[in-house]
């Protein structure tokens, strides 16, 4: 397995250097250049049993809509393109993680590309720019950083799921969908920030991103689209900042977290929205194999209607908790999530009470061989709007085969 991917890696290598995009590394030491090649496909299996009329593709329509079939087979295909250098002390490349599929991606992308950055590393820290991950996401700890299989709560579950309430309206406005703040919760941990990281100094780690639209993703075509200008849940001028700090003794290690987002809303249809103003704190412990793990995170009002209109409730928050057990080639996890919202993302909406959603997930996976993995996962559901009689719940379970090189 290694020296057919030495062997395919060194073939991009070759082809690349000849690139005139990558003509600097015949300028250089090309000894110190080094391309990666990698990537993953993983097949899938899922079926949900979820209330009657969510089994139509509009359960406002239940006895007209279509419904939607199950179990079906889908796949999820990335592919990984990167290049390393070492200039002395000095170590810079980037990193490309292309979508592979022949349909968009699960959450609904068609732009070509998921991740496009580029680093630069001293021993004063590490410097990032492009489309990535926010500091946030890489150093902040919680039940779903130990899930199992495809993620647990933060995993491929809810993309199976009925994607419309009882009332006809998308889930996502309406609902806290995932264990994350403002910035990182849908598209926007995509949007094109610099991001600075700390050298890791006694078991303490920084990192501060800075994005200067939530909405601007990859290339300078978007501010000519409607997308960027559109106030609905859009931010800018935001600075995501972590510290996170590891202790370890032995076997024994333990991990903390805290994050903040700061940054400024913009108009929606010249509605006045709450500045972006959100926490979170997490905690992670490990002991030989098993790990547990939860967090908390405040949205505030961030995004809401300003000033905020009496009788009504605004704001959101989440909570998560969680345990794992990995043992030899075999990893479990059982992992738990909370949400609470009121008044959207773009402060349009106001209700009278949180809408409220708890996602419990057991999810098991196998290391069959090395980078072939297989897993099973069953998630319990259940959504509760507020004034909508008409509230889905049920489980759904999955079951995989991931490649990965």
């Amino acid at each position: 397995m290694k020296k057919q991917f030495k062997t395919i890696a060194l073939g991009v290598g070759l082809v690349l250097s000849n690139s005139p995009a990558l003509a600097f590394a015949d300028a250089g030491k090309t000894g110190d250049l080094t391309v990666r090649l990698g990537g993953s496909l993983t097949t899938q299996i899922g079926a949900v049993s979820q209330k009657s009329a969510f089994k139509h593709v509009d359960p406002t329509d239940p006895t007209s809509s279509k419904l939607r079939n199950f179990p079906v087979i889908v796949n999820d295909t990335k592919i990984i393109i990167g290049a390393d250098a070492k200039l002395d002390k000095i170590s810079y490349g980037m990193e490309i993680t292309h979508h592979a599929d022949a349909s968009a991606s699960k959450s609904g992308n068609s732009n070509p590309s998921k991740n496009t950055w580029a680093y630069v590393e001293t021993r004063y820290g590490r410097l990032e720019g492009g489309s990535g991950t926010p500091s946030h996401e890489k150093l902040g700890v919680g039940a779903h950083t130990i899930a199992k299989a495809t993620g647990g709560i933060d995993g491929d579950m809810l993309y199976w799921v009925n994607q419309q309430t009882g009332d006809g309206e998308y889930f996502s406005d309406n609902f806290l969908v995932s264990p994350y703040l403002p910035i990182g919760h849908d598209w926007s941990a995509r949007a094109n920030k610099l991001t600075y990281y700390t050298p890791t100094v006694a078991g303490l780690k920084i990192g501060v991103s800075y994005i200067p639209e939530s909405k601007l993703i990859g290339t300078i075509s978007a501010l000519n689209s409607d997308v960027i200008h559109d106030g609905d849940g859009s931010y800018y001028d935001v600075v995501d900042a972590v510290a996170q700090y590891a202790y370890g003794y032995g076997d024994f290690k333990l991990t903390y977290s805290v994050t903040g987002q700061a940054g400024k809303a913009k108009y929606d249809g010249g509605i006045n929205r709450h500045r972006l103003r959100a926490w979170e704190a997490g905690i992670m412990t490990e002991y030989k194999g098993f790990a547990l793990a939860g967090s908390y995170g405040d949205w505030g009002k961030s995004g809401t209607i300003n000033p905020s209109q009496a009788g009504y409730t605004y704001g959101s928050h989440y909570w998560t908790a969680g345990t794992s057990y990995d043992y030899k080639d075999t990893g479990i996890s059982l992992t738990y999530f909370r949400s609470y919202r009121a008044g959207g993302l773009d402060g349009s909406y106001n209700e009278v009470a949180h809408n409220k959603l708890r996602v419990l997930s057991l999810g098991l996976e196998q290391k069959v061989a090395p980078g072939l993995l297989a897993y099973v996962e069953s998630s319990y559901f259940e959504m509760k709007r507020v004034n909508v009689s008409n509230n889905n719940n049920g489980v759904v379970t999955l079951a995989g085969l991931k490649v990965k090189w």
